[in-house]
């Protein structure tokens, strides 16, 4: 991928994959490990949602443990296929915007279950919960808009941020195998800031480089999100262990990657903003 010279173009793609998020808004004073149990119905749902939401609802009863108030949404997708409802593949990711941040978890059960003649899936974790510094700034905000809410397979993606105060951007794909890819900043835009009462376009005009959205499976529809986090300070996102594919920074173990970054920037000098998207052949 080139960038745009003064006499020619060359855009390239940088692709996305999809999912579907789950937000939780946690205040916690606790910091320590907690175990949490998740247990799903395997009825009209495939056995990755299943896990997914057990999962969720392990990583919520650990937070709880820990004596944090959890709110949580769910975002997915129901479509319908011959008359049965079926639910897209998707990972849910969970974020936390002021005071309890999971930074590490150990998976203990992660299989399904019979219980009587119903299956069920289960998932039991360990969750590190950690105490984040300070309080939100009300004062301080980021809002995200995407150019649609719905993409056909290959179209481009472009966005727009708008923020309150003078801050650096990081924008965050997430993933369905609960990984999630840098956005930006990214070889092409190394720094990316916003001015105070500023709008700023991703990707810049003349920038050379798009976003174009991929479809990663068969399924009629994916379902993805996008996620940037506004900071008073230069702040880079480096997670210990990642790989480079398709030009954008990815890892596993989401959750706990952005926990651990997010756990030494106080709640007062960061904002956050979610937009969600659908992929259709």
């Amino acid at each position: 991928m080139n960038a745009r010279t003064n006499h020619q173009s060359t855009k390239s793609p940088m692709r996305f994959i999809s999912l579907c998020l789950c937000v939780f808004v946690v205040n916690s004073y606790a910091q320590e490990w907690h175990n949490g149990e998740g247990l799903v119905v395997m009825a009209n749902i495939t056995p990755e949602a299943a896990r997914a939401d057990a999962l969720d609802l392990a990583r919520q009863d650990a937070l709880e443990q820990a004596g944090v108030e959890v709110r949580g949404t769910t975002t997915r997708h129901i479509m319908e296929s011959s008359g049965v409802e079926a639910y897209d593949q998707f990972a849910r990711f969970t974020r936390t915007v002021t005071r309890g941040i999971i930074t590490a978890e150990e998976i203990l059960f992660d299989d399904q279950i019979k219980i009587g003649d119903v299956w069920h899936y289960k998932v039991a974790l360990w969750a590190e919960v950690n105490m984040q510094i300070g309080a939100p700034d009300p004062s301080f905000q980021v809002e995200l808009k995407l150019n649609r809410e719905t993409y056909h397979h290959g179209e481009t993606m472009t966005m727009s941020l708008y923020t309150t105060c003078e801050c650096y951007i990081t924008i965050f794909n997430l993933t369905p195998d609960d990984s999630l890819r840098v956005v930006v900043p990214n070889r092409y835009y190394l720094q990316p800031s916003l001015k105070g009462d500023d709008t700023l376009h991703i990707p810049p005009p003349g920038a050379g480089w798009e976003l174009p959205v991929w479809k990663s499976s068969d399924a009629q529809f994916e379902s993805g999100a996008i996620l940037v986090i506004a900071t008073r300070d230069d702040v880079h996102f480096n997670p210990q262990v990642a790989i480079i594919r398709d030009d954008l920074l990815s890892m596993g173990d989401a959750l706990t990657a952005l926990g651990r970054w997010l756990i030494d920037i106080p709640a007062d000098r960061r904002s956050d903003d979610i937009n969600h998207y659908k992929i259709v052949r």
